[in-house]
């Protein structure tokens, strides 16, 4: 059976390319598949070589091991390495040659990777038999590890030409390994050379699932992979000649030496076996082995040398090492010697050795081989360990070598006399081409040895045509906004009028912004209001935090007459509405009394106060009339039906009354507007019930209660009251009574009672309210009054405030909820203030986030201008602009178009020194794999103060350090202000339906039925294996008890005693606790745990280990209990999909509503809204048919709608013949009940989640969704979806119903939204639960923190929920316990910024901006956040761009733009594939295609090898048939036409060219190294020949013949290598120390010519079936990710034809001039005017997203077309004509 049929689960996993540390795993432990890493390091090692032939250095692929780990651990990785055993021959069959010596020395190799690893670094090493043996498992189930980077078969390769036994074998091994490791739940990344990138690791990512977990058919695969293995043993045995010698036998270790070296121990071994000849050769590797140390790494590399032996004496050397391999292995796997072996064997110097040997043999002149060494004491000590390993009554010495000299003799002398030397590279160095640029020439670094050229070739293209700047929208032809007016004469654009269509457009997204602003809500949950800013006199005046001096005034006001009489008046009106208030609350009090029902009672007295705006004096008194109603409930959960007082468990019943008691009493003794009487009755009550502070009456400003009060069933507060009168007035009381301090009524305490005290609480009042009063503790955190904002900001805010009033920058990092975003609109304001012409920015990373802070901004400012046209606020994105983006004085953006304002010569002019702030929202975002780094180059050029914000930093601290230095250089100071603590608590809960009945209809609001939501305590999380507790891991003050009792009833001793004071009523005391307090009791508790988690042991039979056991065993159980229950796992989206109904049913019932059901596939989360919407039709429509009452409702309705009918009949009858009549507006009316608003069709409240006190009108509604359906093209199941409160969100939706979610999400009347991660990202829409449906690649800490702090609405909710529902309990835990991933930026000095920043530094107004920015770039000490780059190396790369762009035509000698520059900088985000278009365009190839067979097919597979590259894993090509059965697609993309394969390569060839150059000058600037280390280990190795014994001849014939080289790592060149390169990525991963080249900036592209990468045809696939269901089944694409990729494609194919656009206009204008001044020079004065051919080029009409319509190509006389681009530009229109037709299709 062939490989493809037996592997088909394989088709199954779609991979997705991620940032696998940065969005995927972050700090999360995970493995790294030691096999792969030494086929990797075997592979590095011997690809580099000269011939197949030529020896592996084991201290080469050591260095490489090294490296690769050196790289995993800077980026933050957190891995541990496992190796197995029955995979060792993986590594060994990776030999091309097959040759016995080659396979021993690999699998040597190996072990000596593995053995150095363990005793040399930090890095956990584990060996396992097998991946299906038991102690693999145990390891799994123990550690926990999140994935395992591996290899699919693609990295073990051997690269031959044909399929083989061998890579059949390899493969087949390493995908049922693979197999494996997803059925044991761990997710499989693939493991490479090209995974790094930048800061970066980017890879495949295959999730695992649970068809992969509950698979039960292992033993197949693990039959699978044996009879691989036996294939591929049996393959290498044919290809290996096996030595039979029994020197490596197990058995003959014990004739081992133990004294002597490693290398005599094994050569003990192997002596006994060996022939003379084979003895003389040991005695020389003895030799050369024990010098090894001693011998500088520059005189070890060297070529491999060619020995002048005949066939007999190479057989038998290659015997030789291969039994020294042999014995070697089994050596190192087998003692437990900790022997050094990483560097005991050099073939090559061995060779050398051998050969310098034989030549002086055949020089009977020359020094005996001894002398020729010389007198060292490794020499002596070979001598001695010579004695040792053999038989005492060997006489021989080490320096008898008859049997060599004898081979010597009888060799062809010629061969001895050419050894190995040194050779420089063939081809010359280029020179430095001349560069004048007047403010960098002198700032660059000078290179002695540089030349400079001063010929340069001509381009095709006339330097003085295409002089363009970014002055265009990246897919319409249209300009971007410009403060300068057009030249006098110069011709105007259609583009650049301003249209009707323009102004409908600009109009239609104002409206849109508007309509969202109206739906906006601040803190306190009101619509938020515009105010009105007026411009200050002398500016914005700053008040600090430190003194509320501007709160006060100087002096007092002296009042007139006229001020006297309004305050007279206003307090006459004030004491009008008390009394009225008065009067309506004692109607209100007799309504309530007359009402016997208690609960009935609470209910009507909240909703009538509700209704009444009542005085706050008044408020705090009806709120104690409350509290006496609560009192008698609380009463009944006290005392039992018979008189008696109840148990404990029923008051437990009753904490919720109990709480609210409480509450209210807390509000009412704190209130400034509280009265003597209300303070003193709370006071009082709180005694009653157990919760009185001890000391409140006697601290209280309010009153201080009598020790003799006596409190007695049915007493008044009228007696008691009486009893204090004549007492003197309180201090402190703000609002109270002046003449009457009694209550208005008479407060009635219950009368059932035996004794008073059975109403007390069984809790402690510490202990009460941290169970119970958790979410109601004070929240503040040092709040103070502050004059600049309209609320009591924190201290930590008001930090803020201070920095943004004295102009400096700061770095907030906190929570969400936690209150950061007022900081951004107080920074808006004082820009707004200042001045009409002060400018901030604000920017978004998603367009979402862009719409929604324009529209907060429209809320909450407005402003009246001097001059028109001038706006608070607009809006730029790449798709759609609102209002004129630089005559606004707050600019909303994405990163990339504030990048293209500020490098826009005319507006960084203008413009730029207008900025006065620059906000960067979600500041995280920069380590995003795509965008981040135009976010970090916008950080490094922006010119002003700024703010950061984020909620997700994992390392605030480094991070912090990056951005002040990079503001410091601009001369701003910085300061990070970090706040931990939500404002909100969230509570976790995992989702376990145990018993669920078939849904029928929605329950009122109630958890009398129970609930299927599990409580999960935060810390149960740790048992995954965490080492540490993250920061960020917070208890609920009952959590926090939780964990106190539990470790105190598990502490046992054992050195790990719970502190006493850690005990509630001993920490708090007797107090009123704050959430402050609970932060510090829990810090101090979990301190505790981490030195129990730290204790050896502890996962045994610590107290560590029984917490930890007892806070996952509730929660383990029930996840037992309900697998049984509905027998199948509770995970993955089947699970979702039939139980998402009943999830959302039990949040209604309990109260969780409005919720965000978070799913991150977009196809899943439209079956799961649409399974809920299904699910509520299915359950109306069986209601409907079965209801007696509904079929009753219908009937009366009917009956009355056929009463109606005959009513309107008369009434129309009658009102003809009262037409003229006087009694004509006398008509009866019709009949106004029930029926006349009743709709049989509407969705019933009980099958709906739409919420009822929304304050959507139903004509709001039913117009917003038929304008869906009419304009928006949105599914009607989506639309019906929503009638019934149920919206989806995610990025591929219509942008028009997206916001529509998003509005009536806020509105209330959206209560279910089921969305991607989207709304994760700073988007407003607070829920009162967030829910996780399914695992995910994309779910990870970053996204789980941004997705929960969705929860918990502030102004709404107390607390927020987070229902984990559908994922691993696994998953959950690796949630919650791990931390955040580290922010790690890119190299942000790419070379088409250099030369947009040569934009600024050309043209005249902009050139000091340019300046300043560059001297910005240039003074920092470290460009980017992660990256050790020196101020140097920027320098010498700046120099290297400078060197490329001169070279490729794209700057002129004195650094102006020319000829193409325009195009490629248009085409920025795409680099490097913006200089390959434009290297194409100028050698004529596209054009050629232009004019070819099928141009618009093969155009397009053009762009899709530059701008469509979809990488998919190589192992699929095995299945490429299975593949193409499934699709009409294509699937694999087909190879790029081969001119332009040859120009790409010219293109390599040039940059690598220059890249070498330029190297090659850069190192010879720097210190020689005398030390170098290897990567990981730092182990120290002499380097330079300088450090050689002078008095050895050898040593000086060694620095003779060895390899020169100062570029090349000494540890790479020990494979032969000088500094002659191949590649600009072999350069960079084998330069030297302390030059880091950073190759994805170089703007090479060999990844184009790889014809092993595997690219996918999807765009091209599109084109001709225009399918996207074949894109999913063929070609692998999610679901909902085929849109996207389809619409971002189109955007750089408008993009493309933009720039072309623009260069054919700027040509069209020069030769039109040129004809206009050929006609004045025959006609004179009076010359004809030129006619103009109609010009139908793209109008301003922009569509809201994605890219615009297609429109017809421009009209260009044939005379003034610039054919070079003509043609290719003509074949762009139809292609993306053809795409936009075909998914217009699909979008219908």
């Amino acid at each position: 059976m062939s490989f493809a049929n037996t592997t088909q689960w394989y088709l199954d996993l779609r991979p997705v390319y991620v940032d696998v540390i940065g969005d995927f795993a972050g700090t999360e432990l995970f493995v790294v598949d030691g096999d792969t890493l030494v086929c990797l390091a075997l592979h590095s090692a011997s690809d580099i070589r000269s011939s197949e032939a030529d020896s592996i250095q084991a201290l080469h692929c050591l260095y490489a091991a090294e490296l690769f780990l050196k790289k995993l651990l800077d980026a933050k990785s957190n891995f541990e390495l496992a190796f197995f055993n029955d995979r060792k021959r993986v590594c060994t069959a990776t030999s091309k040659t097959g040759q016995p010596k080659d396979v021993h020395c690999r699998q040597f190799i190996r072990e000596i990777i593995i053995r150095h690893l363990r005793n040399n670094t930090n890095v956990a090493v584990n060996v396992f038999e097998s991946v299906f043996s038991e102690d693999w498992a145990n390891y799994v189930e123990a550690k926990k590890p999140y994935f395992i980077m591996t290899d699919d078969g693609t990295a073990v390769s051997v690269d031959a030409d044909e399929p083989n036994e061998h890579d059949d074998a390899q493969r087949r091994m390493m995908l049922e390994s693979m197999w494996m490791f997803l059925h044991q739940g761990l997710t499989v990344t693939l493991m490479s050379e090209d995974m790094f990138r930048d800061n970066k690791i980017v890879s495949f990512v295959f999730h695992t699932s649970l068809r992969f977990m509950q698979a039960s058919d292992p033993a197949v695969h693990k039959k699978a992979f044996l009879r691989a293995r036996r294939r591929l043993e049996a393959a290498i045995a044919k290809r290996v000649n096996q030595v039979a010698s029994k020197d490596a036998n197990e058995t003959n270790m014990a004739a081992m030496t133990p004294d002597a070296p490693i290398v005599g121990q094994i050569l003990s071994v192997i002596l006994p076996g060996l022939d003379v000849f084979q003895q003389d050769l040991a005695k020389i590797f003895l030799i050369h082995s024990l010098l090894l140390p001693t011998i500088p790494l520059e005189l070890r590399a060297r070529r491999e040398a060619s020995l002048p032996f005949d066939l007999k004496h190479m057989a038998s050397l290659d015997n030789f090492l291969t039994g020294f391999y042999m014995t070697a292995t089994n050596l190192v796997t087998n003692a437990d010697s900790t022997n050094d072996v990483m560097d005991i064997v050099d073939e090559r110097l061995f060779k050398s050795l051998l050969l310098e040997i034989i030549a002086k043999f055949h020089d009977s002149s020359a020094a005996s081989p001894k002398d020729w060494i010389g007198d060292l004491p490794q020499v002596g000590k070979a001598e001695e360990t010579y004695k040792v390993i053999t038989p005492d009554d060997d006489t021989s010495t080490l320096w008898d070598l008859m049997a060599l000299q004898e081979a010597a003799r009888t060799s062809p002398v010629e061969y001895a006399i050419h050894v190995s030397t040194s050779t420089e590279s063939n081809e010359a160095i280029l020179p430095l081409l001349p560069y004048n640029q007047p403010y960098l020439m002198h700032r660059l670094p000078d290179l002695p040895t540089a030349v400079i050229d001063t010929s340069i070739n001509d381009s095709v293209f006339d330097s003085q045509v295409i002089p363009n700047y970014e002055k265009h929208h990246w897919h319409v032809h249209k300009p971007l906004p410009s403060l300068k007016k057009p030249a006098s004469g110069g011709r105007v654009f259609s583009a650049q009028k301003k249209t009707g269509i323009a102004r409908k457009s600009e109009q239609g997204h104002a409206y849109s912004i508007q309509k969202y602003a109206s739906s906006l809500t601040g803190a306190s949950g009101r619509i938020l209001k515009p105010k009105t800013i007026i411009v200050q006199p002398h500016g914005h005046q700053p008040t600090t935090s430190k003194g509320n001096s501007g709160a006060k005034a100087s002096g007092k006001k002296k009042s007139g007459k006229a001020d006297d009489i309004r305050a007279a008046n206003d307090a006459r009106l004030q004491a009008g509405k008390e009394e009225a208030a008065r009067k309506k609350w004692t109607i209100i009090r007799d309504m309530i009394e007359r009402i016997e029902n208690i609960d009935t009672q609470r209910i009507e007295l909240e909703r009538a106060i509700a209704k009444v705006d009542t005085p706050s004096s008044l408020a705090e008194e009806q709120n104690l009339y409350l509290v006496m109603i609560l009192l008698k409930k609380w009463a009944t959960f006290c005392i039992g039906a018979n008189g008696e007082e109840t148990t404990h468990d029923r008051k437990e019943e009753g904490m919720p009354v109990l709480v609210q008691i409480f509450k209210l009493c807390r509000q009412i003794i704190t209130s400034t507007a509280s009265t003597k009487a209300t303070v003193a009755e709370a006071l009082n009550v709180l005694e009653v019930v157990g919760l009185l502070e001890p000391g409140a009456r006697s601290m209280s400003p309010k009153v201080k209660a009598k020790s003799s009060d006596k409190i007695k069933k049915g007493s008044s507060t009228k007696e008691r009251s009486a009893a204090k009168k004549g007492s003197a007035k309180l201090d402190g009381i703000h609002g109270a009574l002046a003449e009457d301090d009694q209550l208005s009524f008479k407060f009635m305490y219950p009368r059932r009672p035996t004794n008073i005290s059975w109403l007390k609480s069984h809790h402690s009042l510490a202990r009460f309210q941290m169970l119970h009063y958790g979410s109601h503790m004070d929240r503040t955190m040092g709040s103070a009054p502050d004059p600049r904002v309209d609320f009591l900001p924190d201290e930590w805010q008001r930090k803020v405030l201070d920095k943004i009033d004295a102009n400096e920058s700061v770095f907030v990092v906190a929570p969400t909820s936690a209150g950061k975003t007022f900081i951004a609109f107080y920074a808006i304001e004082k820009v707004l203030r200042e001045s009409d012409d002060g400018v901030v920015v604000y920017v978004a990373p998603t367009k979402a986030l862009v719409n929604q802070i324009a529209a907060e901004i429209s809320a909450r400012f407005s402003k009246v201008y001097k001059h028109p046209g001038r706006t608070v606020w607009a809006v730029h994105t790449r798709d759609y602009r609102i209002h004129e983006p630089l005559k606004c004085q707050v600019l909303i953006t994405v990163p990339h178009i504030l990048q293209i304002l500020m490098l826009q010569p005319d507006v960084s002019a203008e413009w730029t020194p207008r900025l006065r702030r620059i906000i960067f929202d979600e500041i995280h975002s920069i380590s995003n794999l795509d965008g981040g780094l135009i976010w970090e180059q916008n950080l490094i050029l922006s010119p002003s103060p700024i703010v950061a914000l984020s909620a997700t930093v994992g390392n605030p601290t480094e991070f912090s350090q990056w951005l002040e230095a990079v503001q410091t250089a601009k001369g701003h100071k910085l300061e990070m202000v970090r706040h931990a603590h939500r404002y909100s608590d969230l509570r976790k809960f995992v989702y376990l339906p145990l018993n669920l009945p078939k849904f029928t209809r929605l329950d009122e609001d109630s958890s009398e039925r129970g609930t299927s939501l599990c409580h999960l305590h935060p810390v149960a999380a740790l048992s995954l294996g965490a080492t540490t507790i993250p920061d960020d891991l917070h208890l609920e003050p009952f959590e926090c008890l939780q964990l106190y009792e539990t470790m105190a009833s598990e502490q046992r001793g054992e050195g790990a005693e719970l502190l006493s004071k850690l005990k509630p009523e001993e920490y708090f005391g007797h107090k009123y606790i704050k959430k402050s307090d609970i932060i510090q009791y829990q810090n101090e508790l979990k301190a505790i745990l981490q030195s129990w988690m730290e204790m050896p042991g502890a996962r045994n039979s610590r107290p560590y280990s029984r917490v930890m056991d007892r806070m996952t065993e509730k929660l383990r159980a029930t996840w037992e209990t309900c697998r049984s229950a509905i027998g199948e796992e509770p995970i993955g989206l089947k699970f979702a999909l039939k139980n998402v109904i009943a999830l959302c049913h039990d949040l209604h019932r309990n109260g969780k509503l409005p919720a965000i059901l978070f799913n991150y596939s977009r196809d899943n989360v439209e079956q799961l809204g649409l399974r809920i919407w299904a699910e509520l039709k299915k359950a109306e429509k069986k209601y409907k048919r079965t209801s007696p009452e509904w079929k009753a409702k219908i009937k009366a309705w009917k009956a009355w709608k056929a009463a109606e009918a005959v009513r309107q009949a008369a009434q129309e009858k009658q009102a003809r013949a009262q037409t003229r009549s006087e009694d004509a507006d006398n008509l009866p009316d019709s009949d106004m009940g029930w029926e006349s608003t009743f709709d049989p069709d509407a969705p019933l409240a009980a099958f709906s989640f739409a919420g009822l006190k929304s304050s959507l009108s139903p004509s709001e509604i039913d117009a917003e969704i038929n304008g869906l359906r009419k304009w928006g093209r949105v599914d009607p199941g989506l639309c019906s979806a929503l009638r019934r409160g149920i919206g989806i969100h995610h990025a591929g939706m219509n942008l028009r119903y997206r916001q529509l979610v998003e509005r009536w999400f806020r509105a209330g009347w959206l209560r279910v939204v089921v969305a991607t991660g989207t709304l994760a990202l700073g988007i407003n829409m607070p829920a009162a639960t967030s829910v996780f449906t399914e695992d995910s690649v994309y779910l990870t800490a970053l996204e789980y923190r941004q997705a929960a702090g969705r929860a918990g609405r502030r102004g709404f909710d107390l607390l927020g929920n987070v229902v984990f529902f559908g994922l691993p309990l696994e998953k959950v835990y690796r949630l919650l316990a791990s931390r955040l991933p580290d922010l790690s930026g890119h190299f942000p000095l790419s070379t088409t910024l250099v030369l947009r920043l040569h934009q600024l530094l050309s043209d005249a107004d902009a050139a000091d901006m340019g300046q300043k920015m560059l001297e910005e770039v240039l003074t920092l000490g470290r460009l980017s956040i992660v990256n050790p780059a020196t101020k140097q190396e920027v320098l010498h790369h700046l120099r290297f761009s400078i060197e490329y762009l001169r070279r490729a035509e794209l700057l002129d000698v004195n650094g102006h733009p020319i000829n193409l520059a325009g195009i490629v900088s248009h085409l920025y985000w795409t680099e490097p594939m913006n200089l390959c278009f434009a290297v194409l365009l100028n050698s004529g190839v596209l054009s050629e295609i232009a004019l070819g067979k099928d141009p618009n097919l093969t155009m397009l597979t053009c762009l899709a090898h530059l701008f469509g590259r979809r990488e998919r894993p190589s192992t699929l090509t095995a299945f490429a048939k299975e593949l193409i059965r499934r699709s009409p697609s294509k699937v694999f993309l087909e190879p790029m036409p081969e001119a332009m394969r040859k120009v790409l390569s010219e293109h390599n060839i040039l940059v690598f060219r220059i890249m070498e150059s330029y190297i090659h000058h850069y190192v010879r600037t720097l210190k020689e190294e005398e030390i170098t280390y290897l990567p990981l280990s730092e182990r120290a190795f002499v380097k330079t020949r300088r450090a050689v014994p002078k008095e050895s001849p050898m040593f000086a014939r060694l620095a003779d013949t060895s390899l020169s080289y100062v570029a090349r790592s000494p540890f790479v060149a020990l494979s032969g290598k000088d500094d002659k390169f191949k590649s600009v990525k072999e350069m960079s991963r084998t330069l030297r120390g302390g030059v880091r080249l950073q190759h994805t900036v170089v703007p090479t592209v060999y990844e184009l010519l790889d014809t092993s990468t595997v690219l996918d045809s999807y765009i091209v696939d599109f084109y001709k079936h225009g399918q996207f269901q074949a894109l999913i089944d063929g070609n692998g694409i999610r679901p909902g990710d085929v849109w996207q990729l389809i619409n971002d494609f189109l955007l750089i194919v408008a993009a493309l034809r933009t720039g072309l656009t623009v260069l054919l206009r700027a040509w069209e204008e020069k030769m039109r001039k040129q004809d206009e001044e050929l006609i004045s020079e025959v006609y004179g004065d009076g010359h004809p005017e030129l006619v103009e051919e109609d010009n139908d080029e793209e109008s301003d009409g922009e569509e809201l997203e994605g890219p615009t319509k297609w429109l017809p190509p421009i009209k260009i006389k044939p005379r003034w077309r610039d054919n070079r681009i003509w043609d290719v530009y003509l074949v762009l229109c139809d292609v993306q004509r053809g795409l936009h037709e075909k998914l217009e299709e699909m979008n219908a």
